[in-house]
């Protein structure tokens, strides 16, 4: 809440004496909830919007936009930071979609009395949903006014808008100059320096280029002059009146974004009171503008202003460039901004420096936009031996789907990992192990990624807390990036544990980061694939209760939310819910996941009746995904149950068969799927058998699957101890987790008999019909067809050649005995034809491919 007593906007830019004041565009800013100031640099933008700022009685706060605050998250962030400069307490949830345009809401409404938000540099925005967040508080808080300075045109200019809010827009003709307002300003200033047609031609109606001709400093007026010619003039003339000094130290401290007192000193190398003295006389000339920041004090040098200054230290003094780029880009790290950290760092070629930028900002460097566009000006040699950079360009080729490029560079960063991971220290060593394993991963070498994933676990553990303090706030990522590798390479009970640390407890919620999230989403689909039903469920109602933004949980680090809740929808029988949450990834090209959500959708058309549905959809997949090898051992494993499944589903016991091939023979899924197909092939003793060597340690799910599958081949050969003991075990498996899919299992014909014993035995009837309500897509096989070896060749003959003279000439006997053999063989298999032969004995099983 804010008093009546605050007063004033916040933040606000000074406003240097002598600025032309404007006041039919002063009357236009803030007539209406939302104003737009739209034109290009130097038109007075921010000079217009300040003066407006410092005359308004309303409490409010003023917000220029940097590079690194153009997420969403950033920028309000931004906004609630700075709004309590102005007495003003904005709770809003940290992260975002709903949850924090919900609390948008709340907090604006809890001002209690009209506020003023000012945006400056709109144009550095990078998500749009700020611009929808802004539209829906002016909306529905009218005490609330903007004013929006921009160089783009952007959403909130769309003549849709207009439908349901009032909107000025400020454009870049009415911030062009008047013919008036230049004559006022000859009128004070002299006209030696020409016609007001001359004066508007040479400036373009820039209020700055204007102020720099005027300065005398201009080498006369040249028609057309580019902008940084005039105030490279402009500049000139007015070092040249205030002497060296002045010159020196706006070169020295124009490399900055912007910069407060003590960073100029540094840069410098002058005492407070000169720095004072300097600052002062660069900001009532107009160069520099300075606002309250919450740190303190910040000077921010005119864009163009800024540009020419940079140009002529770099080209004149290179050294002292590239050393104030370098202090530049340690002073934006230690602020968090590690983008301006980046290019300050590339800007003074010192590539170790950028390398070390990207060690610091790891995964939140990752996430911005502008990372790789800085790091395509590297020489090739650099980005050859140092892996983080080249990982930075690799990962983003993938994001675009630039495939081949990105393996290129994927490939390089692995090998300069490799190369010179053992010679660094402990935190660059984790680095290098993190690199290795995320490339391994990502170009489809899962399985090769284990050692590196868990060499940066142990290092992180093994490390003493003060030399992982230049990487301490990538901690979380690397833990969350680890437990992924692990997670893609089926290792899914490793992956949990490394995953818990980083977003499971209610202290990593609530800091509702990126990071968080996708550790918390990977625990919830470990839970619900492993059959963990009800830790699944209490997983997704925290990550829910969290609020966590709608445009996190529906992109990639929030996909395995999505995963995780299809699975819990086909325990219960929701197979649209679970067809709805696979459906919203299949369609993206560069999900890791992808195959798993197919894997969700084969199975959910499996659950409803149509099999055959899956089993395309999942060759269209591997298909697609096959020439960019994505396929780890946690999709083979996965996609290989949905096929066997599917098939089985089909009474194609051949192809389920083959598909089994797929898996280890030691396999816990493999065993499982062994035995469900030999209990639909009546084969009790050998299903018995099969799970008696089961391994225990696949989780509930498999667990209760073994026990169910027991329980049926037990019942068949009238062993009705065993089977009443793995009953007991299944029913207690299914209340403890609320997994029901192993049901699924039973073929059709053995579920009534099934569930008489299980209520002859005391099996609770809320129990039963929970199980009663899983569909029942299996059938019992016919018994497998068993053949004469002689009947096998002939059949193995069959396939290569249809002359019955040609096999008898093969197998050396007559075409009689060949003859009588077919006819043996086609009786065998109910068929009368060699194609039909075939047929059912590929789907039979007896082909052997």
């Amino acid at each position: 809440m804010v008093g009546d007593e605050t007063r004033a906007v916040a933040a606000v830019p000074r406003v240097p004496d002598g600025m032309l004041a404007r006041p039919e565009l002063l009357g236009r800013v803030g007539r209406s909830p939302l104003t737009v100031v739209h034109a290009p640099g130097g038109s007075g933008k921010t000079v217009l919007m300040a003066q407006w700022s410092s005359q308004q009685p309303r409490a409010g706060i003023w917000v220029t936009v940097e590079p690194d605050l153009g997420g969403r998250a950033a920028f309000w962030a931004a906004v609630r930071d700075t709004a309590a400069l102005a007495g003003v307490d904005l709770q809003l949830s940290p992260d975002g979609g709903d949850a924090l345009r919900s609390s948008l809401l709340r907090a604006f409404r809890a001002v209690g009395q009209p506020f003023v938000l000012v945006v400056d540099d709109a144009h550095e925005i990078q998500d749009d949903t700020v611009l929808d967040d802004l539209l829906a508080v002016l909306r529905a808080v009218p005490k609330v006014t903007a004013v929006v300075g921009t160089r783009a045109g952007s959403e909130l200019e769309a003549p849709r808008q207009a439908l349901t809010l009032d909107i000025t827009v400020v454009g870049p003709d009415e911030m062009v100059l008047s013919a008036a307002e230049v004559d006022s300003i000859v009128g004070r200033e002299g006209s030696r320096y020409g016609t007001t047609t001359e004066l508007l031609e040479a400036s373009g109606g820039s209020p700055l280029l204007l102020r720099a001709i005027l300065s005398g400093s201009s080498a006369g007026i040249r028609a057309r002059a580019s902008a940084h010619a005039v105030v490279g003039d402009h500049l000139r003339g007015l070092f040249e009146a205030h002497g060296a000094g002045l010159a020196a130290f706006a070169s020295s401290t124009s490399v900055p974004d912007d910069l407060d007192a003590e960073l100029a000193e540094h840069l410098s190398g002058l005492s407070a009171d000169l720095v004072e003295s300097m600052l002062a006389t660069l900001e009532t000339q107009g160069l520099v503008m300075l606002r309250a920041a919450g740190d303190g004090t910040r000077y921010r040098y005119h864009p163009l202003v800024r540009d020419v200054l940079r140009q002529q230290l770099r080209k004149k003094r290179p050294d002292e460039y590239r050393s104030a780029s370098l202090v530049a880009s340690a002073d934006a790290e230690a602020r968090g901004l590690f983008l301006a950290a980046l290019r300050h760092a590339v800007d003074a070629e010192d590539y170790l420096r950028a390398s070390d930028v990207c060690l610091h900002g790891g995964f939140t460097l990752l996430r911005s936009r502008g990372a790789a566009a800085i790091l395509q000006r590297v020489p090739r040699r650099y980005v050859a031996r140092l892996p983080f950079l080249a990982v930075v360009l690799g990962l983003a080729a993938n994001a675009r789907g630039e495939r081949l490029k990105a393996l290129e560079l994927l490939t390089l960063a692995l090998g300069a990992s490799r190369a010179t991971r053992n010679r660094q220290r402990i935190a660059e060593r984790i680095g290098l192990a993190l690199v290795e394993a995320v490339v391994l991963r990502i170009t489809g070498r899962a399985a090769e990624s284990v050692v590196p994933a868990r060499r940066v676990l142990r290092l992180l553990e093994e490390a003493p807390s003060a030399e992982l303090e230049e990487i301490a706030e990538q901690v979380g990522s690397y833990r969350y990036q680890a437990a992924l590798c692990l997670f893609r390479a089926g290792r899914l009970g490793e992956a949990r544990f490394a995953a818990e640390w980083v977003g499971v407890s209610d202290e990593a919620l609530n800091r509702q980061g990126p990071d968080n999230l996708g550790a918390a989403a990977l625990v919830a689909a470990v839970d619900a694939a492993r059959g963990e039903c009800r830790a699944a469920a209490t997983a997704l109602e925290r990550i829910d209760a969290s609020g966590f933004p709608v445009e996190l949980l529906d992109a990639y680090v929030g996909s395995l939310t999505h995963l995780a809740a299809g699975i819990l929808a086909l325990e219960e029988g929701d197979t649209a819910r679970a067809r709805e949450r696979a459906d919203m990834f299949l369609g993206r090209e560069n999900l890791e996941h992808g195959m798993l959500f197919m894997a969700l959708r084969a199975f959910a058309e499996l659950w409803r009746g149509a099999p055959e549905v899956g089993l395309r959809m999942l060759d269209e997949k591997e298909g697609a995904d096959r020439p960019r090898a994505r396929l780890s051992p946690e999709d083979r494993q996965v996609v290989a149950a949905a096929r066997v499944l599917s098939h089985a589903a089909l009474g194609q016991t051949g192809p389920a068969h083959a598909a089994l091939r797929a898996l280890d023979r030691n396999d816990a899924v493999g065993t499982v799927l062994r035995a469900a197909l030999l209990l639909q092939e009546q084969r009790p003793d050998l299903v018995l058998e099969q799970l008696a060597g089961a391994p225990q340690n696949g989780g509930p799910r498999l667990q209760a699957a073994a026990e169910i599958l027991m329980a049926c081949a037990s019942m068949q050969r009238g062993d009705e101890d065993l089977a009443e003991t793995a009953v007991r075990r299944f029913v207690a498996t299914v209340s403890v987790h609320g997994v029901v899919s192993p049901v699924l299992l039973v073929p059709a014909e053995q579920r009534e008999t099934l569930w008489r014993f299980a209520a002859g035995i005391g099996v609770d009837a809320d129990v039963l019909d929970r199980l009663r309500a899983v569909p029942a897509p299996f059938t019992m096989a016919a018994a497998r067809v068993t053949l004469t070896p002689r009947e096998a060749e002939v059949l193995k003959q069959l396939r290569q050649t249809p002359s019955q003279a040609e096999i008898a000439a093969r197998l050396g006997v007559s075409s009689n005995t060949v003859k009588s053999q077919l006819r043996s063989l086609y009786a065998k298999l109910a068929v009368s034809t060699r194609d039909e032969a075939l047929r059912v004995a590929y789907l039979q099983g007896l082909l052997g491919d």
